[in-house]
């Protein structure tokens, strides 16, 4: 009856070793998830959603910590888009908008 048990513990820790190396792929594929969101809703929306989703996904409860996330983001997107002038891409979702919303979205976002 030994070698039952000893089957078990070696199939317990053959599913442990599994997740943490399955593990290693969760944050590559959140960045995936965020890469392929850009073009569909632009840098800015995808940006704030990406830290917010990241702030959860990393166990923080604070208000002050996703109001950062959401502050933070928003700088970057005004840092590389007026001062750097990065053409930043717009989403999809923009050509849903009236023409002048649409416009303004584009320009300034």
């Amino acid at each position: 009856m030994s070698w039952v048990n000893r089957d078990k513990d070696h199939l317990s820790l053959l599913k442990s070793e599994l997740l943490v190396w399955l593990s290693v792929l969760e944050y590559p594929l959140w960045f995936l998830a965020y890469v392929w969101a850009v073009p569909q809703l632009g840098y800015l929306l995808s940006s704030v959603l990406f830290a917010l989703l990241m702030c959860f996904r990393l166990g923080y409860k604070s208000r002050i910590i996703y109001l950062a996330a959401v502050v933070s983001s928003i700088a970057i997107v005004v840092i590389f888009k007026s001062f750097l002038e990065v053409k930043i891409p717009g989403g999809e979702i923009y050509r849903y908008f009236p023409d002048v919303v649409r416009n303004f979205l584009i320009i300034n976002l």
